[in-house]
């Protein structure tokens, strides 16, 4: 089915352009269910609701947003806050979080927190690690977990790995020696020498960060400075790096730049 508007009316219509059904009762049709029998997502007066495509109110408008993550499971907004409900009402996950994404292939929640850290939650609700996430990879299969000052990493049944058993193709991994970081290689030997105060894992482009007194810097997938540690970048919630270049402060929007 498709959302189509015509002379100011949102109607439902088939691929050959034939009408569905005339529904009346919403101000705008937001999404069509995944299982079209339990209808679509209005709007009517701001709020949101579910209604059939019998014109059979399920759930009525009356709340803040609506978003249907798996099918018949819907992320709702609250009072400004957002949780998960079933096509019954019934709560899943109670509205305290500042935004709620689904991850189909992992089939897991991500809820961000008021202080920015994530509670990571599985397809029966449950909450199974927190943290600021770091990173998702869906072809690998695992989450990147910023804990406390350590860096985790989890498959998708939670199940804790090593930054080696994951990332098979890098060259450089940080390790940790009387208090001060440095690179070792996959044979455990020392390519850069313990002497930061901390370090990134090596990324994707080969950089990993470096901080020394401070402030950061970069190395290349050889170990070789890029940058010497310059950037204070203490209120970044990921370090990361291109050559000189340096994610910017909202990991959300993913540019890098340079100060």
């Amino acid at each position: 089915m498709y959302v189509v508007k015509q002379a100011g009316k949102q109607t439902l219509t088939k691929k050959d352009g034939s009408e569905v059904a005339t529904l009346s009762g919403y101000d705008e049709i937001k999404e069509i269910l995944k299982n079209t029998d339990n209808g679509i997502i209005y709007t009517q007066g701001g709020k949101y609701g579910i209604m059939k495509i019998t014109g059979e109110i399920t759930i009525p408008p009356e709340y803040e947003e609506l978003k249907e993550a798996k099918t018949g499971i819907l992320i709702a907004k609250q009072n400004g806050k957002y949780g998960i409900i079933d096509l019954s009402k019934q709560t899943k996950i109670e509205p305290t979080y500042q935004a709620i994404n689904y991850q189909e292939k992992a089939d897991l929640y991500i809820a961000e927190k008021e202080d920015y850290t994530n509670d990571i939650i599985d397809s029966t609700f449950q909450i199974r690690q927190t943290g600021i996430l770091l990173d998702i990879d869906d072809e690998k299969g695992y989450l990147e977990l910023k804990q406390g000052e350590d860096n985790k990493y989890y498959n998708f049944k939670f199940e804790e790995k090593t930054i080696q058993e994951i990332q098979t193709s890098r060259n450089l991994f940080k390790s940790k020696k009387d208090g001060k970081y440095g690179f070792i290689d996959k044979d455990q030997k020392v390519i850069v020498d313990y002497q930061y105060d901390d370090v990134t894992e090596q990324n994707t482009y080969g950089y990993a960060g470096i901080k020394k007194d401070g402030k950061w810097g970069v190395i290349n997938n050889k170990g070789e400075i890029i940058q010497e540690p310059t950037y204070n970048l203490d209120e970044y919630l990921k370090i990361d790096f291109i050559g000189r270049w340096h994610l910017g402060k909202d990991i959300n929007m993913n540019y890098y730049n340079q100060m």
